[in-house]
């Protein structure tokens, strides 16, 4: 960062960078999400000229969202920016149960922040609502619902609480009552019983054998050098699943490994380049793509999915289906399908993606894209934890979700 730049300034650009760079969205618009970071920075300006708070606000998401970690925030913005960012960042995942379970979660954390830290949170409710509402009237009744919850732990008397309140107000009034509350895992999950019995019992095996075969210890190295600061959230056991790795090492630099009550062994992004770590990610893909295939086959036959592929793309599966024939090979039209065009088919019908939690077409392209690039990046040997973490913590998480689901 230049030195020439103020302290808002650089956390401006920084969280504009960081969030370009995985090319995040806002779900509804799909306008750049710095559309959000600048709403919630100009709220916060507007009631306070404290420039860590509205350095804070540019960066509210980019740990929860991106590759950043507290420690590199604290290394370029200093501690005070640091702590509001870690008040401001949601601590529960998907392993913490439901989304009910999870926002109860988060809302405790809020309860404990800083007026400072609340002030920032409800310029995001102010945003949020808006967006929400005025898009998803369904889920805009979910989320009032939960932002009257937070509204309720946070202090009446700080800047921005009485337009926060106004706004719900406003679209509590507008939204049907008739829309009855819902979990989002039940409208995010419906495409599993979408499957047959066997292929969801196939499904959760395949899963039984990646969170269980594939443990911390197995792409850990020799912890030495002491670290004072270690937080409890860092610290996992030896056959803990690498998904729990990853939900640390989203918001941390280091996961430490606990033996016989002494830390031994430390895992790092760097450690996910290791041959052991991409054959996991590697098994996600494969689950993914075969979950997408078995959707195919129950929901369409195979002249209807020739309708749904463009000239090219077909010509290039039937050349490749005459192609294993000539070899003896039996063949159908989905087995000689790209991941690309499994996708492709599942953008045109909205009522099977929004069934996997997808607003539009767009953000079912973007995951197509991400998963597109770490699984290149797996096969050609590159980096996978440069530019593709982001995607490995929402894959990650999405195995637990359907973990979370299955067994409840």
């Amino acid at each position: 960062m230049s030195a020439n730049l103020s302290l808002v300034e650089q956390a401006k650009f920084f969280a504009i960078g960081k969030h370009r760079r995985i090319n995040q969205r806002r779900k509804y618009s799909y306008q750049p999400y710095e559309i959000h970071l600048k709403a919630v920075a100009k709220l916060v300006s507007q009631v306070t000229g404290d420039k860590e708070m509205v350095a804070a606000a540019w960066l509210h998401d980019v740990v929860e969202d991106t590759a950043v970690t507290f420690e590199d925030l604290e290394h370029i913005f200093g501690q005070g920016v640091t702590s509001l960012v870690r008040e401001l960042t949601d601590v529960s995942r998907y392993r913490d149960g439901n989304r009910c379970l999870r926002k109860q979660i988060d809302r405790e954390h809020i309860a404990r922040a800083s007026d400072r830290a609340k002030t920032i949170k409800l310029a995001d409710l102010i945003d949020n609502c808006e967006d929400i509402c005025s898009n998803d009237p369904k889920f805009g009744r979910v989320y009032l619902d939960e932002m009257k919850e937070l509204l309720n732990a946070i202090e009446k008397e700080l800047p921005l609480y009485k337009r926060a309140f106004k706004i719900h107000s406003k679209w509590d009034k507008q939204l049907s009552r008739v829309i009855a509350k819902n979990d989002d895992s039940s409208d995010q999950m419906s495409w599993w019983f979408l499957l047959d019995k066997d292929k969801r019992l196939i499904t959760l095996e395949s899963i039984k054998f990646l969170m269980t075969n594939f443990c911390a210890k197995d792409i850990a190295e020799i912890y030495k050098t002491q670290q004072k600061d270690i937080y409890q959230v860092q610290i996992v056991s030896p056959d803990s699943p690498l998904t729990l790795v990853v939900s640390i090492l989203a918001y941390f630099e280091v996961c430490y490994i606990e033996v016989d009550g002494q830390i031994k062994k430390k895992i790092t992004r760097d450690n996910f380049e290791s041959p052991i770590a991409k054959t996991w990610l590697a098994g996600i893909i494969i689950l993914y793509d075969q979950t997408i295939t078995d959707l195919l086959q129950k929901l369409w036959n195979e002249e209807e999915l020739k309708q749904s592929l463009s000239p090219g793309r077909l010509e290039k599966a039937e050349q490749m289906i005459k192609e294993r024939e000539r070899r003896g090979k039996q063949a159908e039209l989905i087995d000689c399908l790209q991941f690309s065009d499994k996708f492709q088919t599942l953008m045109k019908h909205k009522h099977i993606y929004s069934k996997f939690g997808y607003s539009s077409a767009s953000a079912i392209k973007r995951v197509n894209q991400e998963l597109e690039s770490l699984r290149n990046n797996i096969a050609h040997g590159q980096s996978v934890t440069k530019d593709d973490w982001a995607q490995i913590v929402r894959l990650s998480e999405r195995l637990t979700e359907i973990v979370n689901f299955s067994t409840a």
